[in-house]
């Protein structure tokens, strides 16, 4: 069954709908009115749409990636789509599509900055994007080269 949208409220249809006619999206809100929701079922749609691409979903600390986004891309993807299931060193999932995501924290809680400098992606959300700086989206838009 190929992947359909799951109802999103009308702030979450008005960022899926700009995202479609605009390169840069952004949608803020509150806590808990759906903005890392809205986010995943953009990259779904992009991969459901897209086979092939590949999309990142990027953070500050890697250290924050499993449970904030990891998981609850795995509760909201339909387990029909995912060949290849992700683990806590290898944060990537693949679609039969060959679409693929990967979770990727742009530092470490210990200061290391994460390699990005090789990484071309068709799509990228940055999660909890006030956590980053200027120059951290700089580096990811970088990365939009597919």
């Amino acid at each position: 069954m190929p992947w359909e949208p799951q109802g999103p409220n009308p702030s979450q249809q008005q960022f899926l709908t700009a995202s479609k006619a605009h390169r840069w999206v952004g949608f803020v809100g509150g806590v808990r009115c759906g903005k890392s929701r809205a986010g995943v079922e953009r990259g779904m749609s992009l991969m459901a749409h897209s086979p092939g691409i590949h999309g990142a979903i990027l953070r500050k600390f890697d250290e924050d990636l499993w449970d904030s986004c990891v998981v609850p891309f795995l509760e909201w993807c339909p387990k029909s789509m995912i060949k290849d299931y992700p683990s806590k060193k290898n944060k990537r999932i693949v679609w039969h599509n060959g679409a693929d995501v990967t979770f990727k924290g742009m530092y470490t809680r210990q200061g290391r900055v994460q390699k990005l400098g090789s990484l071309n992606y068709g799509w990228i959300e940055l999660d909890e994007a006030e956590e980053l700086e200027r120059k951290d989206f700089l580096v990811a838009s970088a990365r939009l080269s597919q």
